[in-house]
């Protein structure tokens, strides 16, 4: 099933106390749920004047689940950074979900042995 905006807004309370076990469970144990990984791809042309027949012609973009989405923004807002700054979409040899994978190695290699 795939979740949306609205169901997160309008959710019993006790989804929120869930969530955030869920998520302090990945920071301490490093380990990312595939579906966070999960997304639809979407085509947009790049030149609408340029051929569009040709793949060269298109990009991607990711429609990422709300979940994986929900945990990079608590992240970034936690370590105050804006997710412009780490950009990886448009690199070489990277992706989108990146992010979230770098920003969890950064959270658990900062913390102190328990």
């Amino acid at each position: 099933m795939t979740h949306t905006v609205e169901h997160m807004q309008n959710s019993h309370p006790l989804l929120l106390v869930l969530l955030s076990l869920l998520f302090n469970m990945i920071i301490r144990h490093g380990i990312i749920p595939d579906d966070f990984g999960q997304g639809i791809i979407i085509p947009v042309i790049k030149n609408n004047e340029g051929n569009k027949t040709s793949s060269d012609n298109y990009r991607g973009i990711t429609l990422s689940p709300v979940l994986s989405k929900l945990f990079e923004m608590i992240l970034l807002n936690d370590w105050n950074l804006e997710s412009d700054t780490l950009r990886f979409g448009f690199k070489k040899k990277s992706s989108c979900s990146h992010l979230p994978y770098g920003l969890l190695m950064s959270t658990t290699a900062n913390q102190a042995p328990q």
